[in-house]
């Protein structure tokens, strides 16, 4: 984040407008770790009322949304008005065989090339011939006018994410805990000891979504993504039952 102190006013300017002009308001991408850092200055008010979302549901780079008081998140998300200000779309190497592998850097370089600041792009997913991201609606000219990636010409696209040929890929598992607190999942989630998920997040070393600070007994609800540090990331989903020893059985989702 190159200024912090102008990403934190200018949420709290949108937060603002959007209140008193009843309006959906929306910033530029934010990474994770900014998004981390963000959220630990921002007031309690605006956490609660801002909503954090990067085209798709397990998007790491997000913007913040604020919605008017008419709009609630589901029908925000139903309806796909997201789609009013982040575009999905799609590269493709016009000659695959020839070509060479299309890559994160080769990718963001080129749309920075541009003159596309980072922040206006989200997500970039990549396979050797193929590239989706995520970026700004306000940038869709410059990106639609891309032709060459490197010196091989391309073509690109705007998609619904829906049907893109590439999507991030999760594994799937399932843990048992004894309590939803947060020290309870982080410890099976990550095949770490109890005393060391507390010690990981008394340490400052644990993130989990909207959560300021995070403590031992917080608690963890569907939809949270978690991370520790040094040892990755999980999205918790729901739990599922009741294994025969009485423990809940719960998803996760985990980065492939």
């Amino acid at each position: 984040m190159k200024d912090e102190d102008f990403a934190f006013s200018r949420i709290l300017e949108l937060e603002s407008r959007s209140e008193y002009g009843e309006t959906i308001e929306a910033s530029y991408f934010f990474s994770y770790s900014e998004l981390r850092r963000l959220l630990s200055k921002l007031p309690k008010k605006i956490r609660e009322s801002a909503f954090l979302f990067g085209g798709f549901d397990e998007a790491e780079c997000k913007c913040f949304f604020f919605l008017p008081s008419y709009l609630d998140k589901e029908t925000f998300l139903k309806d796909k008005l997201y789609e009013g200000y982040i575009g999905c779309y799609l590269i493709e190497t016009t000659n695959p065989a020839y070509a060479k592998p299309l890559s994160h850097p080769s990718v963001l370089g080129t749309l920075m090339g541009l003159g596309i600041k980072r922040e206006t792009i989200g997500d970039i997913y990549v396979e050797p011939n193929k590239a989706i991201f995520f970026a700004l609606k306000s940038i869709e000219k410059e990106i639609l006018s891309v032709e060459k990636v490197g010196r091989d010409a391309v073509t690109v696209s705007k998609i619904l994410y829906e049907e893109s040929p590439i999507k991030p890929r999760f594994e799937t598992l399932r843990i048992t805990y004894e309590s939803n607190r947060l020290d309870s999942i982080v410890s099976e989630a990550f095949r770490i000891s109890r005393e060391e998920a507390k010690r990981q997040i008394g340490a400052g070393n644990v993130y989990v979504t909207n959560l300021l600070s995070p403590r031992p007994d917080s608690v963890v609800h569907p939809g949270d993504h978690i991370s520790v540090k040094g040892k990755g990331k999980v999205i918790f989903m729901e739990e599922e039952g009741t294994s025969r020893k009485g423990k809940t059985v719960a998803s996760i989702r985990k980065p492939l």
